[in-house]
Order: C-alpha cells, then sequence, then structure tokens
C-alpha cells in the first residue's frame, strides 16, 4: 500500500509512516513486553512478518487489511531459559519462506507464511558453534539459492540450505566479537557485510574467484574474503588481517607522546597485554559500585546487596529473582536493561583518564 511499517520493540502497536497522506498513526494492540521483534521481511503474501527476539511468538502485519497477528512455534535453548535474544533479522528464500538468523537460539527458525505456522529446521547448533550469545545477524539470499548469515560473534558464516533443510557454518574461522552487522548483496552476487567492531569488511563469495580486493578509495579497509571453495583463509591472511590476538593493530593507534601511551606502547609489545593499576581511587570504584547495586535492587526489590541468600532462587520451582537473563552477570544485566547510561559519567572519566592519552581522541 505503499506506507512504511515499523517493527515493534518495546511498543504496543504498529508504527505506520504515509508517505503520500504525510500522516503517522498506529495499528494493532500488542502485548507489553521489551525488545520483542527484531526487524521485518516482506513475504510473497504482501504480509509483514516480524523476526521474534524475546517475544515467543512471529508478528505478522497485515496491510490490505491493517491487522496484525501472530503465529506461535516451538523454541530450543540450551544454555538459558529466559527466552531472550533468539533471533536477529530474517530472510526470505527462494521456497518462499522466510529463515529467521539465530542470536541464541539452538536452531533457525522457518516461517511459512502459506501454512501460517513457524518451525525449526536442520540439525540443533548446540555443540557446533564457538558461541551460543550473539552469533548470527542478518543475512542474504545468494545467488546459489542458500542463505548466509553474517557472523557477530560466531567465527563462521551461517549456510541455509532451503532445498535440504540443512544448517551448515562455512568460511573463517574469523576472530573477535561483535564483528560485522548488516551488509549488501553486489550485482555479480558478491556479499559483502559490514564491519561493527571489526576493521575488515567480510566478503562472501559462494561463486567466482573469491579473489580478495582493496577498493582503492579504501586503502586503509583491507577485506577479509570467503572463496567459492568456502575454505577457511590461510592462516598469513588471518594474521594479515587480525595480528595474532589484535595487540598488533593497536600498536600503530598508541600516542607514545604520553608517559602512559609510552608505558603501555612496551607493555603490549613485550608481553601482549597490559594492566593499569590505580585508574580510579577505591573510592571511586565504591561510589560506582553503589549506583550498580542501587539499579540491581530497584529493578528487583527482593535482591538485597549484603545478602547473597537473595541473588538466587530458593528452590529450584522458584522464579529467578535477578532483574535479567539469570546469569548472574552485571554485564549481561545492563545489555538486556539498556542501561548504560548509568554510567555516563565514569565513560567520560575513563575517556579523559585513559583513551585521551593513549589515542590522542
Amino acid at each position: 500500500d505503499g506506507c512504511i511499517y515499523g517493527i515493534p520493540q518495546c511498543a504496543e502497536s504498529i508504527l505506520k509512516i504515509d508517505p503520500y497522506r504525510q500522516e503517522v498513526s498506529t495499528i494493532g494492540k500488542l502485548e507489553p513486553g521489551g525488545w520483542k521483534w527484531h526487524g521485518g521481511v516482506v513475504g510473497r503474501d504482501g504480509c509483514i512478518y516480524g523476526i521474534p527476539s524475546n517475544a515467543d511468538t512471529v508478528l505478522k502485519i497485515d496491510p490490505f487489511q491493517q491487522k496484525v497477528s501472530t503465529i506461535p512455534f516451538n523454541y530450543s535453548c540450551h544454555h538459558r531459559s529466559d527466552g531472550k535474544y533468539k533471533y536477529l533479522g530474517g530472510v526470505l528464500g527462494p521456497d518462499g519462506r522466510i529463515y529467521a538468523i539465530p542470536s541464541d537460539a539452538d536452531y533457525v527458525l522457518r516461517i511459512d507464511p502459506a501454512r501460517g505456522e513457524a518451525v525449526e529446521i536442520g540439525a540443533t547448533l548446540e555443540g557446533r558453534v564457538d558461541k551460543h550469545c550473539n552469533k548470527w545477524q542478518n543475512g542474504f539470499l545468494a545467488g546459489d539459492g542458500r542463505i548466509y548469515g553474517i557472523p557477530l560473534k560466531s567465527d563462521r558464516v551461517l549456510c541455509i540450505d532451503v532445498v535440504a533443510e540443512s544448517v551448515e557454518m562455512v568460511g573463517g574461522p574469523f576472530h573477535g566479537f561483535e564483528k560485522w552487522e548488516g551488509g549488501v548483496l553486489s550485482p555479480r552476487g558478491a556479499m559483502y557485510c559490514v564491519p561493527l567492531k571489526c576493521k575488515h569488511v567480510l566478503k562472501i563469495h559462494p561463486k567466482g574467484e573469491g579473489v580478495a580486493q582493496r577498493p582503492a578509495e579504501q586503502q586503509d579497509l583491507p577485506m577479509m574474503t570467503m572463496p567459492s571453495t568456502l575454505l577457511p583463509p590461510s592462516s598469513s591472511e588471518v594474521g594479515e588481517a587480525y595480528g595474532d590476538d589484535g595487540h598488533r593493530d593497536l600498536l600503530s593507534m598508541i600516542s607514545t607522546g604520553t608517559d602512559l601511551g609510552r608505558r603501555v606502547y612496551a607493555a603490549l609489545e613485550a608481553d601482549g597485554y597490559v594492566v593499569l593499576p590505580a585508574v580510579l581511587s577505591a573510592a571511586e570504584c565504591a561510589v560506582e559500585l553503589g549506583r550498580m547495586w542501587s539499579y540491581v535492587q530497584t529493578l528487583s526489590p527482593s535482591i538485597k546487596r549484603d545478602d547473597p541468600a537473595t541473588w538466587f532462587p530458593s528452590s529450584l520451582t522458584e522464579p529467578d529473582p535477578w532483574p535479567h537473563s539469570g546469569w548472574k552477570s552485571f554485564s549481561d544485566m545492563f545489555q538486556t536493561e539498556q542501561a548504560g547510561w548509568l554510567f555516563s559519567d565514569l565513560r567520560e572519566r575513563l575517556a579523559d583518564l585513559v583513551f585521551a592519552p593513549l589515542f590522542g581522541t
């Protein structure tokens, strides 16, 4: 209908933008919740399907009837029980079905618009991947009819064969976290993945020569290529692109015009790592720790900082009192609750004390 529909992350309705009438409205009524669906895919039936992240259903938006509904499915995840971060993005397959890219899920989810159902397909990813969380995000339908998932934390590319209903990992290993997110399919069939934290573009080319090329206008942005044979890159290719473990690339960025920079440079060159003592005083750390615990106790009043017995359920049948994924991890809780703002002042101080003298920025 020429309108734009916003997939609800935390909202309880669908955002509708009408460019022709210059109007914005909402349709449908959904259950409350956070981070429910991540991205959407237009099916061959013209409906829009929202990919479940924390939601337990697939979202269906029918622009023709202006109706919103959901499709239930069975979900498997061996390493977490809260059902969060299931899938991140989806791809319309050549068979007209939509394939959800696993983030923390153990299986690929196949959404069938014609049948109005969603099922897990392929072999389980349990025991076959190096990382369980944030494995892939978004993907492409390639010219060979397969779907390729972009490695976020996984060290290999996801490959979904829709005909064989098989799920494999190809290429790599590509080291590091939060490597690529999103990309572009070129006219010649190569897929270019956009760097998130990685300093290199990933090129996936199921067919063709698979030769790594460096664009003339981006001489400082090398490419890691997954060749047509889908074999891992050579050790020299990985070494050139990533360094032994990353610290070699870091050396060229460190300013040696300060005492801190010279000390860090020498330590990295000699040992490959460095410990910075007394960046913050004990009193400053105590303030930040208190701020963190105050936030935890606000989210879950039953938890008491000075009583570790309150940090865990009293029995296996009791709900977990911890206000996040149940991993007993502060970092995971803050990511889940999107609470990085709590440490804004601390980040500014660390920037002044560490990053400015090290990198001159």
